[in-house]
């Protein structure tokens, strides 16, 4: 078989959008801003003669991280890579300015904007300075090590403005040098390019094109679907394949496979939605980025949503839809391969007696080289909307239009009855070099541009429901992260010769891989893995009333993962220890980590509404105490899987928590099998060690030290979020939500539609791309059914 090789999944170059006109930030403050964020991530040194411009450290502390990162880094490294690595700052990185002028210009809303502007030229004046920092001098004319203790009197302050300064500033110079580092991806091992699979065939699409003089700006269609997700693709299809004609329109664009996976800053600009959530904006939505899991909602999700008048949910019918669109995906254990962070949340819940189960996957039964698919699959085995609807609903004559922001929908008044008649928006050109208002006529309209973009269509297109952009879910979630002694590759996977050398029930993962190695005598060949192939389950019902959270694994890109590795000096050195140094020095140990997910099924909501100054996204959700107590039960959980796997290292990922080290008194080999004593005592009289596991006191302490702090005191932890459900609900009548038991808007008598995550009850406590399909299959039946009622009705078939 041949051996895949990096240039056959080279990508190729995905171009940026141009940088807007005018400048985000006046000299003063880019001067400020900078000096900032150069703090979070310096040019460290351990020379005295470079110390007005670099973050000069002492020189054991220079050399015990030179040292700590020499172990680390890959054999076949620079041996003069480290000081590169150490002396690169932030701002050094000749795309780092641009990149921010693109965050602040299109992702910060405009209040947010303005206010961050008079931080910055406070900071830009004495007195300013004075009040923020307690010093006349101006903060980037500071030296470096005077700038660090400031931005740490900042996260400790008793205002909530300086920690939320902290925070933000901090998140953004993290994020924007990890996604643009040279030298981090060396230092590490992280090939641009997956070194396992081979590119798959595309389809090959025909969008409709508007560049020429001449072109139509209004256009019919029996459907528009807006949007191009998980549901506008089973809607699609549908509708195409009942000889209807339809009309699918998403605001993003198309990369065919040969650009993915993209660069971690292209796929933010070119894939996502520009939120603090993730959310794919391209063509495929979420499932061009999400993580290929494929379960279906349990027992008492459907019956919470029967109980408030929706009994299709616990119908023979939904199982049914579920099933077809699994059936379509090809959804399926087969196939899988896990990686180390799966294999070993699979066997660290066997050894705690936890539940945990293989995440189905919609790779029709392929083995799935998906380490960087949230970027894009270059394999295409993915068989999301772009790979597996829409290509059949092309075939069966539906049309396309990428680069199409709809902004209203149109409605006509008739006797009375209030009828959906078509869409107007704005297209632009893949490049943005021509623009143009179209109009586009139909008989029916489907929503389904997202749960945060489809109550803000409604919005803009007259509603006033009170339910629209209410009711939002996220499944907020946060991370545990684990580092081992082996090298364990996350984004890749395990060696493939040893998982034959030991005979079911598991892989023991807590035995050191040299050992192993030492033992086979046989090379660690790395083997590719799928992102998350197992969950954890035992935590998802804790109230009793179906909430509760899931541990899964996170996908293993570098950006996905360090940005939340808190910014903070070690808790077993001494107080001058530098935090951007130790936040670099950990980050070269990348290689050796594997990171657990922990999202909560939430109870309790947010909502979505448009900006009042330039109509964009705005969230407003606060993951509150209950769905926080959720989550800490679930990070203290998968603290106890990392620990019992023989984690080195485990961290909440949490401002005021220590990471946990395990001391080599705490690493005690297993007593043997034949006698072994009952207790540590008697182990000791006996001349044996105990393997405590969990019951360690230090670690006992440590995970006291969690459940007390929690994640949010006094400020929380990063929780992010890649679900997003629930803001045109669906209810069984107007008082309670959007959308009616067929997907029809209430307060619209005709032809309006939504069929996407928006209208879940509540939230599904699973990833939502197969319950989001199975609705789909639901509501497009029912428009199929009701246009072959009569042509009068509305949709006829062709």
């Amino acid at each position: 078989m041949e051996q895949p090789t990096a240039s056959m999944l080279a990508a190729l170059e995905t171009p940026l959008a141009s940088l807007p006109a005018d400048e985000v930030f006046t000299p003063e403050q880019w001067e400020i801003l900078i000096g900032i964020l150069d703090t979070f991530v310096p040019s460290i040194t351990n020379s005295q003669s470079e110390k007005e411009s670099k973050l000069c450290v002492g020189g054991a502390e220079y050399a015990e991280a030179t040292l700590s990162i020499q172990d680390l880094i890959p054999s076949s490294a620079d041996p003069f890579l480290i000081p590169i690595y150490l002396s690169e700052s932030a701002s050094s990185i000749q795309a780092f300015r641009p990149s921010l002028q693109r965050l602040f210009c299109r992702s910060v809303p405009a209040e947010q904007l303005k206010g961050l502007r008079f931080i910055l030229s406070s900071l830009s004046t004495r007195a300013g300075s004075l009040l923020l920092t307690g010093s006349t001098t101006l903060f980037h004319l500071q030296p470096p090590t005077a700038r660090e203790q400031i931005l740490i009197s900042w996260s400790k302050s008793y205002l909530p403005i300086l920690r939320s300064l902290f925070r933000s500033f901090a998140f953004i110079a993290k994020t924007t040098w990890i996604s643009l580092s040279p030298t981090l991806p060396e230092v590490i091992g992280f090939p641009a390019v997956p070194r396992h699979g081979k590119r798959g065939e595309d389809y090959s699409y025909e969008f409709l094109d508007f560049s020429s003089p001449d072109s139509p700006s209004s256009i019919e269609t029996d459907v528009i679907i807006v949007g191009s997700g998980c549901g506008a693709g089973v809607c699609a299809k549908n509708l195409a394949e009942a000889g209807i004609s339809v009309l699918v329109a998403e605001k993003g664009y198309y990369f065919p496979s040969t650009h993915y996976p993209m660069k971690s800053n292209d796929a933010n600009a070119n894939l996502m939605e520009k939120t603090a959530v993730l959310a794919g904006s391209c063509f495929g939505g979420g499932g061009t980025v999400n993580w290929s899991a494929s379960l279906q909602p349990q027992h008492y999700v459907r019956q919470e949503w029967a109980d408030q008048g929706l009994p299709f949910f616990t119908s023979g019918e939904f199982q049914k839809c579920l099933d077809k669109v699994c059936g379509e995906m090809g959804v399926a254990t087969k196939g899988i391969q896990h990686n180390f962070a799966n294999r070993s949340l699979l066997e660290g819940s066997r050894k705690l007696g936890y539940h945990a189960k293989e995440v189905p996957q919609n790779t029709g039964g392929k083995e799935h080289y998906c380490g960087y698919c949230t970027y894009g699959c270059a394999g295409a085995t993915k068989n999301g909307p772009a790979v597996c609807f829409f290509p059949a609903a092309a075939k069966a004559g539906a049309k396309f239009i990428q680069g199409f922001d709809v902004r209203q929908v149109h409605f006509h008044e008739s006797d009375g009855k209030k009828i959906a008649v078509g869409v107007n928006g704005l297209w632009t050109q893949k490049g943005g070099e021509k623009k143009l208002k179209i109009t586009v006529k139909a008989k029916k309209v489907v929503i389904c541009a997202g749960t945060l973009n489809s109550p803000l269509l409604l919005m803009r297109s007259g509603l006033k429901n009170p339910n629209i952009g209410r009711n939002l879910h996220l499944h907020p979630a946060t991370i545990v992260c684990a580092r081992f002694e082996e090298t364990v590759n996350p984004w890749e996977g395990m060696n493939t010769n040893l998982l034959t050398l030991f005979s079911p029930p598991s892989f023991p993962l807590s035995l050191s891989m040299k050992k192993i190695s030492d033992l086979t005598k046989t090379r660690l060949f790395s083997f590719p893995g799928s992102i998350l192939t197992s969950a954890c389950t035992s935590f998802e019902d804790l109230d009793s009333a179906g909430h509760g959270c899931k541990i899964e694994c996170q996908t293993a890109v570098p950006t996905y993962i360090l940005p939340f590795y808190p910014w903070q000096q070690p808790p077993s050195s001494s107080s001058n220890i530098s935090p951007a140094l130790a936040f670099k020095t950990r980050c070269a140990s990348f290689h050796h980590s594997i990171a657990y997910v922990v999202f909560a099924r939430d109870r309790d909501t947010g909502s979505v509404y448009p900006d009042p100054t330039d109509g964009r996204i705005r969230i407003k959700y606060t993951t509150s105490r209950f769905d926080t107590n959720n989550l800490v039960e679930g990070v203290i959980a998968a603290a106890k899987i990392a620990f019992v796997m023989g984690a080195e290292e485990v961290s909440a990922m949490h401002p005021d928590l220590p990471i946990f080290v395990r001391t080599p008194q705490q690493n005690r080999p297993t007593a043997s099998e034949n006698g072994i004593a009952a207790t540590p005592a008697a182990a000791a009289a006996a001349g044996e060690s105990i393997d405590e596991g969990i019951n360690n006191p230090a670690f006992q302490d440590w995970l006291a030290l969690i459940r007390r702090t929690g994640i949010s005191t006094p400020d929380p932890c990063l929780v992010g979020s890649a679900h997003q459900m629930g803001t045109c609900r669906m209810s069984a009548d107007a008082k309670n939500g959007v959308v009616d038991p067929r997907g029809k808007v209430w307060g619209v008598d005709e032809g309006l539609y939504v069929a996407d995550a928006s209208v879940f009850p509540s939230a599904s406590g699973v990833n939502p791309m197969v319950t989001n399909m199975g609705i789909a299959e639901w509501i497009s039946r029912g428009i199929i059914r009701e246009g072959k009622k009569g042509s009068g009705q509305g949709v006829g078939e062709r």
